[in-house]
């Protein structure tokens, strides 16, 4: 069942638009280069002498001198002295959020259909749609207090209760490109909404209209435009989850027979999660505590339920969508020649932790013969209250591996944003931040 535009109750973004490297050996630790007292006549695999002449003083172990006459002179390089060895380079960072940056995960689908009637029995249609991919979203959200046009902070409720109005702008990137899958940038009004149990909704769109056709000619045409998200900024702060879609129809009209007839249409639509990533200092502290903790929540797309067990001390993890096997889905073919499977699809994943995200490296299912893929996901909030992403995985189940009453299929993608808090943020607040698929 698809989630609907109802609130998430997850925090909204206020700006939303990787493994550490060895340590270079110390020379000093390295025998050849610890010569002792001897270390003036000539370094180790030293260049050869230099024009500089230095006289071993009365008391060494060569013997003492009385003149220039009777004394060697002994041929030495000017030695520089040892250098510390170069701090190690920093940490690479493997995912999509840098620690305290803004950032956010999206899904990407399309779908357009045309239909032209020329007269009786000349009618035609096109249609097409592609299947979701996984994407990347800039979400720049503002609220301001209706009756003072006052600026207000993203995670702050209306003041007194008042009307707030809400302005987003947002940039949706298929992290693949294709030609079907064109970025989605727009500007977009509208207004917050106090849910009363700690939630806040807000919901902005844009509608543009012509008396022209889409060619330019007899008709007319429009575009439209929307994103929409949830937050609970007492829990989640900084951190949203929502809807955006983006579309364009239009219709032309022939007078001169009076039965010609052609419109068409498009839409480019998906799910998202975006926020501010956790900062490093909080999460180090979660590691060098031997933090473990459990996360609860959704996949945005299905509502199917998804639970994930993190321990920070060993920086890894492991989660179950859907209990890690399928209910209900369909399984379809889109126009690009991609076999995709929608529905309660069910998957388990495994990883490992960099910087402020997780990593999988590990991917399987109760019912499946084969999965592969991967999932993305970062921690949002300033105490990691929320963990979320992108699943993308393509799946297949046999006669063998399927459960009664299932869908067999080979070699399917599935992709949806999933969202999860942190559990004891969940028990606060009932059942709102849990699965969304009854």
């Amino acid at each position: 069942m698809r989630f609907s535009k109802s609130v998430l109750a997850i925090s909204i973004a206020l700006a939303v638009s990787g493994v550490a490297g060895a340590a270079t050996k110390s020379n000093e630790d390295d025998s050849v280069h610890e010569w002792g007292r001897w270390a003036v006549l000539m370094p180790a695999a030293g260049p050869e002498a230099g024009p500089d002449v230095a006289v071993i003083p009365a008391g060494n172990d060569l013997g003492s001198c009385e003149s220039s006459e009777n004394c060697p002179k002994i041929v030495s390089n000017s030695v520089e002295p040892p250098q510390p060895p170069p701090p190690p380079p920093p940490p690479v960072v493997e995912g999509h959020c840098q620690a305290g940056a803004s950032c956010g995960y999206a899904t990407y689908e399309y779908s357009y259909s045309t239909y032209n009637s020329g007269g009786y029995g000349e009618d035609s249609s096109t249609s097409g749609h592609g299947a979701r991919v996984p994407a990347n979203i800039d979400l720049n959200v503002q609220f301001t207090q209706v009756e003072e046009v006052q600026a207000a902070a993203i995670d702050t409720p209306p003041a007194d209760n008042g009307d707030q109005a809400a302005t987003a702008d947002f940039t949706v990137d298929p992290t693949e490109p294709h030609d079907n899958y064109p970025p989605v940038t727009d500007h977009t009004e509208g207004s917050v909404t106090d849910n009363g149990d700690g939630t806040l909704q807000w919901d902005t769109s844009s509608y543009t209209y012509s008396n022209t056709g889409p060619d330019g000619g007899e008709g007319s045409s429009s575009t439209n435009a929307g994103i929409n998200g949830g937050m609970a900024p007492a829990l989640t702060e900084d951190t949203a989850a929502g809807d955006w879609y983006d579309g364009a129809e239009g219709y032309g009209y022939n007078y001169n027979d009076g039965y010609s007839y052609y419109s068409e249409s498009s839409r480019s639509q998906g799910n998202y999660v975006a926020g501010t990533a956790t900062n490093m200092a909080f999460l180090d502290s979660l590691n060098a505590g031997n933090v473990q903790a459990d996360y609860t929540g959704f996949a945005m797309q299905s509502g199917v339920p998804v639970a994930i067990h993190v321990n920070f001390g060993n920086d890894t993890w492991r989660g179950a969508w859907n209990n890690g096997q399928d209910g209900s889905v369909s399984v379809d073919t889109d126009e690009n020649g991609v076999k995709h499977v929608e529905g309660q699809v069910g998957f388990r994943a495994s990883g490992y932790l960099s910087g402020p995200n997780i990593v999988s490296n590990r991917l399987s299912a109760d019912d499946a013969t084969k999965v592969t893929g991967r999932v993305d996901g970062s921690f949002f909030g300033s105490h990691a209250q929320v963990l979320g992403g992108v699943g993308d995985i393509t799946k297949t189940v046999t006669a063998n591996t399927v459960h009664e009453g299932g869908t067999t299929y080979n070699a399917a993608r599935n992709a949806d944003v999933f969202v999860t808090v942190e559990k004891s943020i969940a028990d606060q607040h009932n059942n709102i931040f849990r699965n969304r698929a009854d």
